[in-house]
């Protein structure tokens, strides 16, 4: 994630995902904090939204918020793919965006996401 931060303020890319994002982002810092106590999860949440008002004053990432078109097309990847809603999120936040890119660390959503026309990227 660094990578593609960096990216953005270098002009190489537009970040976009959701505030639904943020809140997963947050939950993803507790879990590992929980097992690594040198991980402080209210500083790293504090830094990922800093960063993204930074690259939203840009131009470098967009967040998009919930629609009822983005909710109606995630309902649609959860039934189609038997998926958790917060990742039919993701993909239909993309997807609204026109972005082709979509990156996770989750190789299952990966493929989810490559059938339904985007680039997969996968970062660990």
């Amino acid at each position: 994630m660094d990578n593609l931060f960096s990216e953005a303020y270098r002009g190489v890319n537009i970040i976009v995902f959701s505030y639904w994002n943020i809140g997963e982002a947050a939950f993803v810092f507790d879990k590992y904090s929980r097992r690594n106590p040198g991980i402080n999860p209210t500083k790293l949440i504090r830094d990922l939204i800093r960063e993204a008002k930074t690259l939203t004053n840009l131009n470098k990432v967009i967040i998009t918020g919930m629609t009822p078109q983005i909710l109606i097309d995630s309902i649609k990847y959860v039934l189609k793919h038997y998926i958790y809603l917060a990742d039919a999120l993701q993909i239909a936040s993309v997807k609204y965006s026109y972005s082709n890119v979509f990156v996770t660390g989750n190789r299952k959503l990966s493929r989810i996401a490559e059938r339904e026309g985007l680039k997969p990227l996968i970062i660990s």
